[in-house]
């Protein structure tokens, strides 16, 4: 017979209060000549690296990394090479970079860089590596797809052709939806198959930067920027509508924090929308920033922005927490669990993540189903943390035999 527990929650409800929130310094090393030109965030923001270029005292150029792995409550600085990365990104704890000497390398860090070792000696990429709920990546290479189920070790040809992903979010119905250089597609099927985006005005470019991002209620926020122009959309990725003609001075990248929409423009400046795009007003400036859109990168609720004056953080103007509350419920089973952990819930999540209790991921997905596997993960205590289709959340602990 199996054991069935039920844990009721609390799901907060979050209150809008007007702050004016800027930027607020992280403390990063500022000192020197010093130029943060890469940045890369884990989703829970827990994790930061930084790639940048600076001077010693002989005046000789170094090449470091700046990490942290507490939020970026203190830093660590280690060596890297000269040759500066096409992208960095975080897979739970571990740090992978795509160098763009030819032909590309992959490495990765499990000890948040103070050494690497390299996962792909001949990784052959153009754009970003997308890593899909489904535990695979996915690559585009001179007009093929590829997949990986081995972190990038080895590579197998899929049916999906066009030019290299440059953007990609997943949306609340599990959907990945990612940019490209002619504009916004979806895959339904974890990135296996792709299909083309509409949109509500007849534009045709061809744009080398462009970004995507999703705010707290789900919609979905695309800058083209050779058309300038703002597109929003509300069925997680399958149609867009022109939301913004008028945007900031060459902006080359845009981000969401909760529902506030930050773009970055070409002269380092930042600018603020709190009417989903509609207007925007700038920012407090900061000193040093770069007008690199790979400077610019988000957490799940928070965007990181970095430059020769250090690394920065903004958080939504979402910030008051009341007690108020409905009460929900969640029945897990069974427990402790073996291989398979069901999950009921009235508040209908759509995604998990799961922790040891030192804080690092070691499993995340969307549940398509009411079942996580956790045959792969070893037996112990975790924390099982839940979102629903408004990004609400709540974590629980679970035991794995």
């Amino acid at each position: 017979m199996k054991k069935v527990f039920t844990v009721s929650f609390w799901v907060l409800l979050l209150t809008t209060k007007t702050l004016f929130a800027q930027w607020t310094n992280l403390g990063a090393d500022a000192s020197g000549s010093k130029n943060y030109s890469f940045l890369a965030v884990s989703a829970d923001g827990k994790n930061i690296a930084s790639y940048d270029i600076g001077f010693n005292s002989s005046f000789q150029i170094v090449y470091q990394y700046t990490t942290s792995h507490d939020f970026g409550a203190t830093w660590q600085i280690y060596a890297a090479s000269s040759s500066a990365p096409m992208d960095m990104f975080w897979d739970g704890d571990v740090l992978y970079v795509q160098e763009s000497a030819t032909p590309t390398t992959l490495k990765k860090s499990t000890d948040f860089a103070a050494s690497f070792t390299v996962q792909n000696s001949n990784h052959n990429i153009v754009g970003k590596v997308l890593q899909s709920p489904n535990g695979n990546w996915y690559k585009q290479y001179l007009g093929n797809g590829y997949s990986s189920s081995d972190k990038g070790i080895t590579w197998t040809i899929v049916g999906l052709g066009g030019s290299g992903f440059m953007e990609y979010l997943v949306a609340n119905n599990g959907s990945i939806v990612a940019t490209f250089s002619q504009g916004v597609a979806y895959s339904t099927d974890g990135g296996n198959t792709w299909v083309n985006s509409t949109f509500s005005t007849n534009d045709t470019w061809t744009d080398s930067q462009n970004s995507i991002s999703k705010t707290s209620d789900g919609t979905l926020i695309y800058l083209c920027k050779t058309a300038t122009r703002v597109y929003k959309s509300t069925d997680n990725g399958v149609s867009w509508q022109l939301a913004a003609s008028t945007l900031p001075v060459n902006p080359i990248k845009l981000l969401c924090s909760g529902n506030d929409i930050i773009t970055l423009s070409k002269n380092g400046s930042t600018y603020k929308s709190t009417d989903g795009g509609s207007t925007f007003t700038q920012m407090t400036k900061i000193n040093g920033i770069l007008s690199a859109g790979a400077a610019m990168v988000a957490s799940t609720s928070d965007i990181f922005i970095s430059g020769t004056s250090g690394i920065y953080k903004y958080s939504s103007t979402i910030t008051g927490i009341e007690n108020e509350a409905e009460l929900a419920e969640v029945s897990l089973y069974p427990t402790p669990c073996q291989e398979i952990l069901f999950i009921d819930s009235r508040n209908s999540a759509v995604s998990y993540s799961i922790s040891n209790l030192a804080g690092q991921s070691v499993l995340w997905g969307i549940l398509d189903t009411n079942q996580v596997s956790l045959r792969d993960i070893e037996s112990g205590a975790y924390l099982l943390t839940l979102v629903n289709g408004e990004g609400k959340k709540s974590t629980k602990k679970i035991i794995k035999q």
